[in-house]
């Protein structure tokens, strides 16, 4: 992953730094061994001509050479100086690259501890999204479920319904033939009524010219 890689430059980057860090300190402790010493011989020359200088006051047949010893010893203590002075120079040098490594390393760090963070923080951000896209996968499947089953109560309501309607149409039909076949009853029935009244008049006549026929014999 190009996280990882990442990762893995900067830890090269961290230990590389940690190394030049180790060797700047061998460097420094070094270089300061080096002015110690520079710094006794320094003494020690620098004793020995004064106690030169005090004998010559009863040995004047050797200022010549002492003082050629003073000038030598004299210019020994400046090259030691200028020594000292570069040696200086170089662990100062030295001292800053370590402090600026020393701040390198400090950054390194606190980029790493960033970026290990914001690694941490992704990967429980991936987590919830991970996490969410489940939830929403299960729900979108119950969604799916309940769609289904309403889609299907839908179905048979419809079908229901349309039955229903089918049943409504059969039943108009068949109202509109029980009005149809009431009507034409009732029309047989004023028929009939009207049949029987004929017939109890002629009956009634009959009878009337029955009693009159009795009457008569």
């Amino acid at each position: 992953m190009e996280w990882e890689q990442e990762r893995m430059e900067l830890m090269a980057k961290i230990e590389e730094i940690y190394a030049e860090k180790i060797s700047v300190d061998e460097q420094v402790e070094s270089l300061n061994e080096q002015i110690n010493v520079r710094e006794g011989e320094f003494e020690m020359m620098r004793s020995e001509l004064e106690a030169q200088w005090g004998h010559t006051e009863t040995a004047s047949d050797t200022i010549q050479e002492l003082r050629e010893a003073k000038e030598k010893a004299e210019e020994d203590i400046a090259v030691l100086g200028r020594e000292k002075e570069g040696l200086e120079e170089e662990r100062d040098d030295l001292v800053a690259r370590y402090r600026e490594v020393e701040q390198k390393v400090e950054r390194m760090e606190v980029d790493w501890n960033e970026s290990e963070n914001r690694r941490m923080e992704l990967e429980s951000e991936v987590n919830e999204l991970l996490d969410l896209k489940d939830a929403m996968e299960k729900e979108r499947k119950q969604v799916e479920e309940k769609v289904l089953q309403e889609r299907v109560r839908s179905e048979d309501l419809s079908r229901a319904l349309q039955q229903c309607d089918d049943r409504i149409v059969q039943l108009e039909h068949e109202r509109q033939l029980a009005r149809d076949n009431a009507t034409h009853l009732e029309n047989d029935i004023r028929r009939r009524d009207n049949e029987i009244a004929v017939y109890n008049e002629k009956l009634q006549v009959q009878q009337l010219e029955c009693q009159n026929l009795r009457t008569e014999l």
